[in-house]
């Protein structure tokens, strides 16, 4: 159910429930109608968007929006990658929650989730927003090389958010530390060149080899 759709059955339902001459509405409609204004609402809180609107001398504006909050692990019965919502129980076990796409006819997403799936905690890595120069999303664990020099890098977790190596010469993940020389990946100039000058080729937990 398209959002128009979705506005319109529930501003008919407000109608009817709010004693005007008109027919009662159709339940199965409306739990379309409900089912699909929490999905909108699900998927604007999860992409955490945040407009921030700057003067400049010019007069232009600054539109700032905050990257998805998403993550992907490596599913324990497969080692297939799956990508969503990082689920956390108490008896320890750690999970990807992917995100159902498609709802019932009779208007029921139970969790709002297609499925959750055991992964291995040890390969959980958050997306960073950023995307490389081919347009493959860049994600915490992944590996990328630098145009030109071809410098092979990182992408990990620090205390604050992610980053990547600064010395070429030491990298390799197990060698990180905190006093370990680093680019955060939050500063937009680090941004930018990891957008255009940078390509993933693989990732710490397939690839370990591409960086020795």
């Amino acid at each position: 159910m398209k959002v128009k759709e979705i506005i319109n059955q529930l501003h008919y339902l407000q109608k009817w429930r709010r004693g005007a001459d008109v027919e009662q509405p159709d339940p199965i409609e409306i739990g379309k109608a409900i089912d699909g204004a929490i999905r909108e609402l699900w998927n604007f809180q999860r992409l955490k968007v945040k407009i921030e609107k700057k003067k400049l001398p010019q007069g232009e504006k600054i539109i700032k929006i905050m990257r998805p909050i998403i993550f992907r692990g490596k599913r324990l019965d497969n080692g297939e990658w799956e990508y969503g919502d990082l689920l956390q129980y108490d008896d320890g076990a750690v999970c990807i929650g992917v995100h159902s796409k498609n709802y019932t006819d009779d208007g029921f997403n139970a969790g709002q989730y297609r499925h959750i799936v055991p992964v291995d905690e040890n390969t959980v890595g958050q997306y960073t927003g950023l995307k490389d120069k081919n347009g493959k999303e860049i994600w915490e664990g992944d590996i990328f090389k630098e145009d030109g020099s071809g410098i092979v890098r990182s992408v990990f977790r620090v205390p604050g958010g992610l980053a990547f190596e600064d010395n070429p010469v030491s990298f390799g993940y197990d060698h990180r530390a905190p006093v370990y020389p680093y680019s955060s990946i939050a500063e937009m100039q680090n941004a930018s060149w990891l957008s255009q000058c940078c390509e993933v080729i693989g990732n710490i937990h397939d690839n370990l080899e591409l960086l020795k």
